[in-house]
């Protein structure tokens, strides 16, 4: 047997075989061929560095054993050869990787590769995937697909890219997108290609062919044609999910009847769109099952226009989001309808009275909830709102500009779900003062936002924040003039994790944390 084999025998029964530098199959069939008829070999390899370091734990009963290890490994480095052959200009030849080295003392080398093969020599290609996916996209791409032939193999496997957002990897013009889909698997579900101003139909052509099976994706703040909408819907069959918020393109009668086409989709974010009533309408009445709909920002959307959004989709819809400003208690008692709705925002609640408060009562799986510039919300009305039990669900709160909110209010809803509420927003509700946020200290332990903003409070409990409210990340304390900077300063020296705003919007943090 050739040097650099090893048998040893454990137990009597197994055999370990070790070679630190490939795998020959006639020393593996040798070493099998020397022990007991019943013994068994477990293999460690350590395949070429210049690869990766590789590992394997593989029990070799017999001789077909021996051969399917070699052509697992034979497999594996055909697949390493044919990643670094194509054309992939993020991957290092084996001259570049040496020239990185050339001026490093050879004792740093030793010690550099002595820690990589205790830390990755023996890992299983699974357990190195599962390591990926605590490293951003951005760095798989720029970093990690570098090291080796193996890492950048692994670094693209289909696993870690089953969602991609192209603003995060600063992917910023169409050419750029399509080299990048070129080296990504085509397995994603969700794509986000937000602020592409040059989206053409072309580009879109060539994501969904890339990419056909698409559950979700997001072109918020695009711009593109209603050739490009024709793409998407055409080749997307599998399309559930569609972000249009801010986009500039038309939306005139031929896009939305485009849009309506896509019978499959259930979420639809149309925010700060220029749509009609009319046309909300018509998809309302096109689309099978919307989920969740997103149309704040869109001016002029009527009681009509939701009367028939509600009534077909009372029985599907969890979330949605509107711009309230012309809507009546009328359509609020068809929200309250939507049995499975969990998020609720309505923004410029201006028409809005105490009868609204009172049908939303009824909305038992309610986590999150606007309800924002709302003038003629009563006291009275918020008291009795609050006290409900149905609504001890919740974990997100925003009632900003709603000046008939008492404290007495607060009060009831923290005891409801203080233990839950995960985030608070009770800006310029002129009617509170220290006993709100007394309350909301007394009770919130797990609360993670705060704000504040406009509100007539001195902040006296506040000190008590860093021993009694963990988990809070966020307060805002802009337009609030008895506020101390000094007591502001102190919480974060306590907190290192907490991010303060002050009267004037300046930041108190940690830079170290």
């Amino acid at each position: 047997m050739e040097e650099g084999i090893e048998i040893q025998e454990l137990e009597g029964t197994e055999m370990i075989l070790q070679k630190m530098d490939s795998l020959d199959l006639e020393d593996l069939t040798s070493a099998w061929g020397s022990s007991s008829p019943n013994s068994a070999l477990t293999v460690r390899t350590q395949g070429d560095p210049l690869v990766a370091w590789d590992s394997e734990n593989l029990a070799i009963n017999s001789s077909e054993d021996v051969t399917n290890l070699q052509e697992r490994q034979l497999s594996r480095k055909n697949k390493s050869d044919a990643l670094l052959n194509r054309e992939n200009p993020s991957i290092l030849t084996e001259k570049e990787n040496y020239s990185k080295f050339e001026n490093i003392p050879p004792d740093h080398l030793l010690l550099s590769s002595k820690m990589a093969e205790s830390s990755f020599s023996y890992l299983p290609d699974e357990m190195t995937i599962k390591i990926f996916t605590y490293v951003s996209q951005k760095c798989l791409l720029s970093s990690v697909s570098r090291v080796c032939r193996n890492w950048s193999y692994l670094a693209f496997d289909s696993t870690l890219w089953t969602s991609v957002n192209i603003e995060n990897l600063e992917i910023v013009s169409s050419v750029d997108l399509c080299q990048l889909l070129k080296q990504i698997p085509g397995t994603q579900r969700l794509l986000t290609l937000s602020n592409i101003k040059d989206l053409t139909s072309g580009t879109l052509k060539i994501v969904t062919d890339m990419v056909p099976n698409l559950k979700k994706i997001d072109l918020g703040f695009c711009t593109f044609d209603i050739i490009g909408l024709n793409t998407i819907v055409k080749n997307l069959e599998k399309l559930e999910s569609l972000n249009l918020e801010g986009c500039t393109c038309s939306f005139g009668d031929r896009f939305v009847v485009m849009l309506g086409e896509a019978k499959q989709l259930k979420h639809l974010n149309l925010s700060h769109c220029v749509l009609s009533d009319q046309q909300l309408i018509y998809l309302s009445r096109q689309l099978n099952e919307i989920h969740s709909l997103d149309v704040n920002g869109i001016l002029y959307i009527s009681d009509l226009s939701m009367k028939v959004l509600l009534t077909k989709h009372c029985n599907f819809l969890q979330v949605l989001k509107l711009d309230g400003e012309e809507l009546s208690d009328d359509t609020m008692y068809l929200v309250s309808t939507c049995i499975y709705l969990q998020t609720l925002q309505i923004f410029f609640c201006e028409l809005l009275t105490d009868a609204s408060l009172k049908y939303l009562q009824n909305l038992e799986n309610l986590q999150h909830l606007t309800l924002r510039k709302g003038p003629e919300f009563s006291t009275s009305g918020f008291l009795s709102f609050f006290k409900n039990c149905n609504l001890s669900g919740i974990r997100s709160l925003d009632v900003s500009e709603c000046p008939d909110l008492s404290d007495k209010s607060i009060h009831s809803l923290v005891q409801q779900c203080g233990s839950k509420i995960e985030r608070i927003n009770l800006s310029w509700c002129w009617n509170l003062s220290e006993k709100s946020l007394i309350s909301i200290v007394d009770h919130c332990r797990n609360l993670k936002e705060l704000i504040f903003v406009g509100v007539d409070i001195r902040g006296d409990c506040l000190h008590r924040v860093p021993e009694e409210m963990p988990n809070l990340v966020l307060c805002d304390f802009e337009k609030c003039s008895f506020v101390n900077d000094e007591l502001l300063e102190n919480i974060v020296k306590e907190k290192p994790d907490i991010v303060i705003m002050n009267y004037h919007g300046e930041k108190f943090m940690n830079i170290h944390s």
